[in-house]
Parts: structure tokens; sequence; C-alpha cells
């Protein structure tokens, strides 16, 4: 498995000018702009190592489609560079930037056999006809589909489809892979088989990824890094482990993963009121004044009895709401006037807390963030 990259947690992006140059794909104060008034992608730099799997994440609009289309050429950029291999390709067509792209409807020929949509664009390269039927065998075996090399589109499934559109951009070998959303029409099971399928795949070809998604879990899951954007910026980049325990933004600590999110104010000692709880947290950089604190669900421990006095934070409340989601327990905690919810694996049988119940809560001050008025 490839090593991940590390980076400085100050700033989106910290690299040495050795790690710039060693990056593959290479997107330097990027942006897009409509018209006047509408600026889609703003100042956006991003180096992709080679052989990197990275995920542009964040919401409808935050541009990150648009991004993914500018660097395959399918829209120019407004200002800015995209290198390839030290390449300057930001002004070249598409099919000069050594590209494959899997587009979020597959986009797939209906008339034309598996085999014929595989090898159309080898054939527009004018690759020789028993090359050509030997390239697209190699690719189909790679997607496991050789045995319906002579169906059409419609004759498939969807996941055979997201597959044939996958070897079609795998087939011309490209230096790098485009992923928009491929997953996106796929149900939740086939959903976590691709991903997987996916990943192996790039990972035994090596090949540079970009993946476009606005699904959490598949970019966690998937990527060596994960570039989160919001209104066109980018907000935060790192591996999946550094984005979820540490954000920088209060915009990524709510989009990635699920969170509690409770007005407080932080005191000069450290300390932080919540409702009629005080708690702490650990190193907060923010100034004494209003705050947002923000727990995962899931690192708050729950009891019926008080637990044992430690360094960690301790409330009490009330449960109001509980929701059974199979293998979790989501129950709604009221602190006073302030509310928490609490994630918790469930037991067979009856369960040792319910609506009403006082409760006993607990988590570690290393797992409270704490953010200040957003820029």
């Amino acid at each position: 498995m490839m090593h991940a990259v590390k980076i400085d947690e100050r700033q989106p992006d910290n690299r040495t000018g050795k790690e710039q140059e060693d990056s593959h794909l290479q997107l330097l104060n990027l942006e897009k702009r409509y018209g006047e008034s509408v600026l889609a992608v703003r100042d956006l730099s991003l180096p992709v190592r080679k052989g990197e799997l990275i995920a542009l994440l964040g919401p409808s609009g935050c541009g990150k489609t648009t991004t993914l289309r500018m660097i395959a050429g399918l829209i120019p950029a407004t200002a800015g560079q995209i290198t390839v291999g030290g390449r300057d390709v930001t002004n070249l067509p598409p099919y000069r930037r050594d590209m494959g792209l899997v587009f979020q409807n597959y986009a797939l020929f209906p008339h034309m056999t598996v085999e014929r949509n595989v090898a159309f664009g080898l054939e527009m390269r004018k690759i020789p006809r028993d090359r050509t039927k030997e390239m697209v065998a190699k690719a189909l075996d790679l997607v496991q589909l050789g045995h319906l090399a002579e169906r059409r589109p419609k004759e498939l499934s969807g996941g055979q489809q997201q597959r044939v559109a996958l070897a079609r951009a795998l087939v011309i070998e490209p230096s790098i892979l485009l992923l928009d959303e491929p997953l996106s029409n796929l149900d939740a099971k086939l959903r976590d088989q691709m991903r997987i399928e996916i990943r192996d795949i790039q990972q035994r070809l090596g090949i540079t990824t970009v993946f476009v998604t606005h699904d959490q879990v598949e970019a966690l899951s998937m990527c060596d890094r994960i570039a989160v954007m919001h209104k066109g910026k980018l907000a935060q980049i790192g591996t999946p482990f550094e984005v979820y325990e540490r954000p920088r933004t209060q915009f990524v600590a709510e989009f990635v993963g699920r969170i509690n999110k409770i007005p407080g104010t932080l005191k000069t000692d450290g300390t932080i009121d919540i409702g009629l709880q005080k708690i702490r947290c650990e190193n907060p950089s923010t100034p004494p004044g209003p705050v947002d604190v923000m727990i995962r669900p899931h690192r708050i421990e729950i009891s019926q009895k008080p637990f044992p006095a430690d360094g960690a934070n301790h409330a009490q409340g009330r449960i109001v709401r509980s929701t059974y989601i199979g293998d979790t327990l989501e129950h709604h905690i009221d602190l006073g006037g302030t509310t928490l919810q609490v994630e918790k694996a469930t037991t067979a049988g009856p369960q040792p807390v319910t609506v009403g119940d006082t409760v006993h809560l607990r988590w570690a001050a290393s797992d409270t963030l704490v953010f200040g008025e957003e820029e």
C-alpha cells in the first residue's frame, strides 16, 4: 500500500519545493470564472504525487467537478496552470493530455457492444486493429467483463456499465485517471463493492487518480489524501485520518463525519461552559469568548452510574429520544438546555438505558473540538 503524504497542519498545503517537483499532476493558482459575478474555483493549488489517489470532496456547488473538468480540458481555466509530469497542459485539448475520464453517467454508446465501447478511444488514436483487440481484452479482463464483450449497455447492470466505463478510460493507458462521482448511480451494497474494486485496480496499476465525490465514506475509505473544497476554495488537504481527526475549520468538521455542534463560552482558564456543564479541550486555538464546541457522537461514553474521576470531560443529562439503527443506537441527551447525540453499539436483549433515564457521559478532552467565528 502507498504511504500517506504528511502535511503541515497550519496550512492547506505546505510542501517543500522538492515535494512540488515530485508531483505528477500540479494545479497552480487555478481559477474558473463565469461572467463577472460567479467565481466557481478560486486560487486552487494542489500537487498530486505519482500513483496517488486523491479525492476532491465537498457539497454540490463547491467547485470540485469544475476543477476536474478543467484538469481534463473539457472547460478552459480562467487563470492558473495545470502541469502533468512537468509539462504544461493548461491550453491543450483533452486528447493531448494523456488522461482517462469516467463520467458520472458513464456516457456509453448504446448502439455499440461492450468491446466496441472500450475500443473507441484506441480507434480514434489509429491504433492497429490487432493491437486494439489485444488491449481491449486486457482491459476487460482487468474489470472482469471479458465474458460480456458482445453485449450492449442496455443489457448490463449499473455496476457492469460502470466497469465498462472504467475499462474504456484505462485501455488507452493514461498517465492520469479522472473519476467524476462514478458510484453515485449505484445502490448502497454495489457502491461498497465497487469502492474496493476501483481502489484495488488503481493500486495494481499504480495510476495517479483524481476522484470527485460528495460522499465522505468514499473519500475516507478509498483515498490516500482528501482535498476538501468549500465555496470554490481548498478548505483542507490531508490524509483521511488528518481530515477526520484534526479538521482545520468548522465546515470540514461538520462535512466529514457525524458530529455534535453546540454553543459554548471559552473562558480565560481554558475551560468551556456548555449549558450548565463545564468542560475542557486541549490547546484551544481561538481566543476566549463565544465558540462552537464539536464532539463526535461515537466518542462519547454513556452509563447509568457516574464515571470515576479522571482527566476526561464529564456531563450528566436525560435521554429525550432514542433511535434504533441496526448495529447502532442513537441517544439524544438533554444537558439542561443543550442536547448531545451519543452513538452506542446495540446489544442483544433489552437496552440498559432508555428514554427518560438520567445518564452520565464521558469523553476525552482531545475529542473536544473548538471553533471561533468562521472566516
